[in-house]
């Protein structure tokens, strides 16, 4: 851990990730199954506290996140979920430059290709929440 944990953070996280909390969260986000569920609990946490746990917690669960999205065996949806995740992430400065530094930019870039309208959309959602919220870029 980066730093100290909110207790409401640490709270959360252990609600939906078992008791070891979002660190050991990417291990359940790539378990075949139950990718969908942890990816909804992903969301439900950034969407609670922003980037903060993933700041607490390091890059794990954006460098899953980008995996997931990527992997040619997932379903449309864990991809399409995946990368909302990705674009809920990057809704900071700081959470933008975590997507691209895990290397979702160039998967984006080709998802712009996917046959699924909604992959197409979801990249492209990535594409502009790093744009708009990040000084490098």
């Amino acid at each position: 851990m980066e730093a100290a944990a909110r207790p409401e953070i640490v709270d959360a996280s252990q609600r939906r990730f078992g008791s070891q909390g979002m660190p050991h969260g990417g291990a359940r986000l790539m378990s075949t199954g139950d990718e969908l569920r942890a990816l909804q609990d992903v969301r439900s946490i950034l969407s609670e506290f922003g980037e903060e746990p993933i700041r607490i917690f390091g890059q794990e669960i954006p460098s899953c996140l980008a995996q997931l999205a990527q992997k040619s065996d997932s379903p449309e949806e864990i991809r399409v979920e995946a990368l909302a995740a990705l674009a809920d992430l990057a809704g900071s400065n700081r959470g933008a430059l975590l997507v691209a530094e895990v290397g979702a930019l160039p998967l984006c870039v080709r998802m712009l290709q996917s046959s699924d309208e909604a992959t197409r959309e979801a990249a492209m959602r990535v594409l502009n929440q790093v744009q708009q919220n990040s000084d490098v870029f």
